[in-house]
């Protein structure tokens, strides 16, 4: 057993397929024990940022994800990604080559660095879990389990540096199993008393309702949320972080919250509710933007806490705390619903305006010079299925997006809180790669395709499948309406041309609601990547865009 193969049989052990990486001089050895693993494949990026991205939803979909980069030139591009995954708490393995440990001894500088060797590890410690240079082949074994098992249990992502000439060293084998599910450490005595007064509230309450919040999801409590929505009958919403979690079909799902700016029968709801049930939430400016909330009435149960008014209970995880509630809570009869308090998915379309609502009866093709970025929602409807995982890109994509009903688990992906640009083309990569029985929709602007959109030909290289959107609307839109400048213009690109030069990939540009339909009909059909390209005026936008700018505008612009 080596150093080397000692963190590759953890991976292994975690179920990990695919690790995510460019290759440098400094990695390559451990690159070559990831290829010779029978159960990982290496997947080569056109950077690290994008690796770092399909890393990141890879975790998402499977639990835990692994990127692989060499030392400086390749870490500090990595580390937008990695730091987005930290803010949006998801669990992703960092492991970076570094100079042999000798270089430090050394008065000659070592290349990719400034002659730190600290650098880097020093940076990433500010953006995970655990960050742990292997500098002594003997330590090496307990630093590695102590990092991968911080990923599993704080669902954030570690910083794992192997230097060179430590790859090879011989260590002691692996004394245990890894396993994605953490002991439980919670405080017994707190939890009794919390889910006592959390049950006493919830049953004194006239309206009470579920939040569905990031931890949730992170943590893979989907059975737990729909033991306890059938127990409770109570009806619930999600946030943009955890929409699609469950299938939005379901009768007790009110909608997507986020401020004033979706479902306004959703937000009626919630706001107007004696006691919320948030689980796993923490709210962002992007969810209660445009309302004066600062959260609401009732419970918070967090990974570590539970807080009830001004009651704080400590050393409380939040998987114990739902199964337990979930005991405790009296059954409620399904005629107890509160029938006024939920509305159905025509109600929340219809909240919605600028996505025109799909008529049960097959509508009319109409043909028009301009096409309009209402009719490019009204169509995607109608081809999302149980099969379907929407990935979105931040901006117009993602708000719209909340408004489309998704008919299956895990369901949905963006980055709604971290809102880096750019995410969405090699997160469908990771995605893709994840969740090989679905079939991926990518919701992708042209100012963040030009960011990423290289990603496509990894897609092509490994034979995948994914449907882009992209929506060409000439620049950042979601910038020109917090304060326009030339600054959000971008150089016009005949995008549907880029995925010939990149490989194997059908794509076409649209003008008009009848090739937009007929595009999607073909894309749909294939067993190739596709692209459309979609045109669309520039400041054509959902008003929910409109409304955030507006409320960003009046933050950020003095």
């Amino acid at each position: 057993m080596t150093v080397g193969r000692y963190l590759v049989k953890r991976l292994e052990q975690l179920g990990i397929g695919h690790v995510f990486g460019v290759p440098g001089d400094f990695v390559l050895g451990v690159m070559d024990l990831i290829v010779a693993s029978p159960s990982l494949k290496f997947v080569g990026t056109c950077n690290e940022l994008n690796a770092g991205y399909a890393a990141d939803a890879y975790a998402r979909m499977r639990g835990v994800g692994a990127v692989c980069i060499t030392y400086n030139v390749g870490g500090l591009s990595l580390l937008n990604a990695i730091t987005g995954a930290c803010s949006e708490s998801v669990p992703v393995i960092v492991i970076s080559g570094a100079p042999s440990t000798k270089a430090a001894k050394h008065s000659v500088i070592s290349h990719h660095t400034t002659g730190n060797l600290k650098l880097q590890q020093t940076i990433f410690e500010a953006v995970t879990a655990a960050a742990v240079s292997l500098t002594n082949a003997r330590e090496a074994p307990e630093q590695i389990d102590r990092a991968i098992s911080a990923c599993l249990r704080h669902k954030k992502p570690v910083y794992i540096e192997l230097p060179a000439d430590i790859t090879n060293e011989p260590c002691s084998e692996p004394l245990s199993l890894l396993s994605l599910q953490e002991a439980d450490q919670t405080d017994r005595d707190a939890l009794e008393e919390a889910v006592n007064d959390a049950t006493q509230l919830i049953e004194n309450a006239a309206n009470p309702l579920i939040m569905v919040g990031l931890e949730m999801a992170r943590f893979k409590l989907h059975a737990q949320l729909l033991r306890l929505l059938e127990k409770s009958a109570l009806p619930y919403a999600t946030i943009l972080s955890t929409k699609g979690i469950l299938p939005e079909g379901h009768p007790q799902f009110m909608g997507t919250y986020a401020g004033g700016l979706l479902c306004s029968c959703a937000r009626k709801r919630i706001e107007n509710s004696d006691c919320v049930v948030n689980l796993g939430v923490r709210f962002s400016d992007v969810d209660l933007i445009n309302t004066s909330a600062e959260g609401f009435p009732g419970i918070q149960a967090c990974d570590g806490f539970v807080r009830i008014s001004r009651h704080i209970y400590e050393k409380i995880e939040l998987r114990p705390f739902v199964e337990s509630l979930t005991d405790a809570l009296s059954p409620r009869m399904q005629s107890l619903l509160f029938e006024d308090f939920l509305c159905s998915h025509a109600e929340r379309v219809k909240s919605c305006p600028w996505i025109e609502k799909v008529k049960e009866s097959s509508p009319a093709i109409v043909r028009t010079d301009k096409l309009q970025l209402s009719m490019v929602y009204k169509h995607l409807g109608d081809l999302i299925d149980e099969n379907t995982l929407l990935v979105a890109d931040t901006g117009d994509a993602m708000f719209s997006a909340a408004a489309l009903e998704l008919k299956n688990t895990d369901s949905f992906i963006c980055q709604a809180l971290y809102l880096s640009i750019g995410y969405s083309v090699p997160a469908t990569l990771g995605a893709c790669l994840a969740m090989q029985d679905k079939r991926v929709i990518t919701l992708v602007g042209d100012g963040a395709f030009q960011m990423t959109g290289q990603e496509v030909s990894t897609v092509i290289r490994h034979g995948l499948n994914p449907i882009f959107i992209l929506i060409n609307n000439d620049g950042y839109t979601i910038e020109r309406l917090i304060h326009e400048g030339p600054y959000n213009d971008i150089q016009p690109w005949k995008y549907h041309l880029l995925p010939r030069v990149f490989g194997e990939c059908w794509s076409c540009e649209v003008h008009s609601e009848e090739e937009l339909a007929t595009a999607l009909k073909k894309a749909k059909d294939l067993r190739i990547a596709g692209l459309i390209e979609v045109h669309v005026d520039r400041m054509d936008c959902s008003e929910a865009l409109r409304m955030l700018g507006a409320g960003l505008r009046s933050h950020t612009i003095v």
